[in-house]
Parts: structure tokens; C-alpha cells; sequence
């Protein structure tokens, strides 16, 4: 039984871990196992948030390499106060510990069983045998939210105990000024 929903189910795209491509399910995971999952919430202004982030790494802006300090990039592009609400009433509601130590605002953590936390997800966790030997548990299904606040959410991680380089932040278009031509001249 999934965490009750008052509204539709939306699909969190992308939220699979690709390395479970290739690699061979030998199982379900222990619902009992104990996990972290985070919960990464879109920023409150994600243009402005992309426009600082390129005028940070462009050497003709007065900008460049002018680094926020600790506190600004919260004070600027933290999510809405009902965002961070609305996501931690549906952890709570799921059976999820919403945990105080969040190291940021855009994202939640929180702690409970495998299975609870495929029941608040809507997907199901599997262990892998991976080429070369590699164990490891993931998500065999695309993460599902409530559609009324699904758009505030990133994605989810901790779904995988296997470390994948995965970013969450758009990436400045290979035309932006400054920018080296895609050829790689310049």
C-alpha cells in the first residue's frame, strides 16, 4: 500500500539510476533495511539562478569568480516556505522521519525502512549484481509524487547505494558569452 495521495501521481522523470542498465536483479531489498533519502527541491528563482552561475564562471563578467557567501545562495534562491511545507507534510504523512539536519533548503532529508520508503515513492528498491562483481541495491521504477507539488521536486536520492555522478543543475548553453566555441578553439 503507497502513502496516501489526495491527488493524482505524478512521474519525477529521469529518477532511476542508470546504472541499473546492464546489471541483473538478484532480488528484492530488505524493506526492513534502514535508509537516507533526500528530497531535492527546485530553487525559487532557477533563471536567476542560472544567470549568476554563468556570469560566475564568464571571465568578461565583473562577476567572475565573485563566489556567494555562506547564507546568500538561501537568502536568494531558497525554495518557497510552502514548497519546504507542503514536502515535508507528505514525508511525515508517508511515514517518513523528516530529519533537522538538512544541510540546505532545497534539500529534506529524511530516514525509515525500504519499504516505507518505496510505499512514499512509488517504486520499488531491487539488489543488482553488476559487471564485474558489484552489489548493489536501486529504484526500478521512475520515482511518483503528488502532481499538486511534484514540480518543486528535483529528484530524490538515496533510492541506490551505488555512487553515480548524476547533476540536477541546468548546464549553460555552449553559445553562452564567454564561452569557448563547441569545436574547442578559442
Amino acid at each position: 500500500v503507497h502513502a496516501s495521495s489526495p491527488t493524482p501521481l505524478a512521474v519525477v522523470p529521469n529518477s532511476i539510476a542508470p546504472h541499473v542498465t546492464g546489471a541483473r536483479i538478484v532480488g528484492e531489498h530488505s524493506s526492513a533495511d534502514q535508509l537516507t533519502i533526500g528530497l531535492v527541491l527546485k530553487t525559487s528563482n532557477p533563471a536567476g539562478q542560472q544567470s549568476l552561475l554563468n556570469s560566475l564562471y564568464n571571465p568578461a563578467s565583473a562577476k567572475y569568480h565573485h563566489w556567494l557567501h555562506a547564507g546568500e545562495f538561501e537568502a536568494r534562491f531558497a525554495p518557497a516556505a510552502s514548497q519546504v511545507a507542503a514536502a515535508k507534510d507528505y514525508l511525515s504523512a508517508a511515514g517518513l522521519n523528516v530529519l533537522s539536519s538538512s544541510p540546505s533548503a532545497t534539500l529534506l532529508l529524511a530516514q525509515r525502512s525500504a519499504g516505507q520508503i518505496e510505499n512514499a515513492f512509488h517504486t520499488r528498491l531491487n539488489d543488482f549484481s553488476a559487471p564485474g562483481g558489484v552489489s548493489f541495491f536501486a529504484n526500478t521504477s521512475n520515482v511518483q509524487l503528488p502532481q499538486t507539488w511534484s514540480s518543486s521536486i528535483l529528484g530524490v536520492v538515496g533510492l541506490t547505494n551505488r555512487v553515480a555522478q548524476h547533476s540536477y543543475i541546468a548546464q549553460a548553453t555552449p553559445n553562452a558569452a564567454g564561452a569557448p566555441p563547441a569545436y574547442g578553439g578559442g
